[in-house]
């Protein structure tokens, strides 16, 4: 008998994890949780508003991402969950989950160069393509800059296998190894 496995998809804002995410789901056959799908959702139905209400329904997001994690894994299920997490607040919550719901952890860390990160974060807020809720378009580019060099979406510490994505430039990234590296990962026995 296999535990289930829950693979983090982490990393800086505007560093390719939803979208690797999305196919790791396809590719893997399991479910996606992303804290933004929840939020978006969540704005769709309270509605927007400035900054502040926008960080307010990111606290229920993420409050939200969790407990259905806790559901899944409780139920035997494999799961990918997705979003810029933030090692200070969230360490502990998978050290939480996993203790509550013995499962596999495997950390996909994304990233690219900050110079690079920092682009793709202006021209996704600027492109109109992103839920309006967000209110990127109102966050400054030297904040997101500053939060990078402080080591806000560091990796995060759980005592596990990591693997790092660079996405600097989208044509190196190996996906088909990261794809064996998560199967070989769901596919590992419970110990018992």
């Amino acid at each position: 008998m296999t535990e289930p496995t829950l693979l983090i998809v982490t990393g800086p804002p505007a560093a390719g994890k939803t979208t690797l995410a999305r196919r790791l789901a396809i590719d893997l056959s399991l479910p996606l949780f992303s804290k933004d799908a929840i939020k978006e959702s969540l704005f769709d139905t309270l509605g927007t508003g400035d900054r502040a209400w926008s960080m307010k329904l990111g606290v229920a997001s993420i409050e939200l991402l969790f407990h259905t994690l806790a559901w899944q894994l409780g139920a035997g299920n494999s799961v990918i969950a997705e979003t810029a997490f933030i090692p200070e607040y969230d360490n502990a919550r998978f050290l939480d989950l996993q203790r509550m719901h013995p499962c596999s952890l495997m950390q996909i860390y994304v990233t690219a160069s900050p110079a690079i990160l920092a682009k793709r974060f202006k021209d996704r807020a600027n492109s109109g393509d992103r839920h309006s809720g967000h209110v990127d378009t109102r966050l400054d580019e030297n904040e997101y800059l500053v939060s990078l060099r402080a080591g806000k979406y560091a990796k995060l510490d759980l005592n596990t296998s990591i693997i790092q994505m660079d996405t600097t430039e989208a044509g190196m990234v190996d996906y088909s190894r990261l794809l064996e590296v998560a199967r070989g990962c769901l596919a590992t026995p419970k110990l018992t």
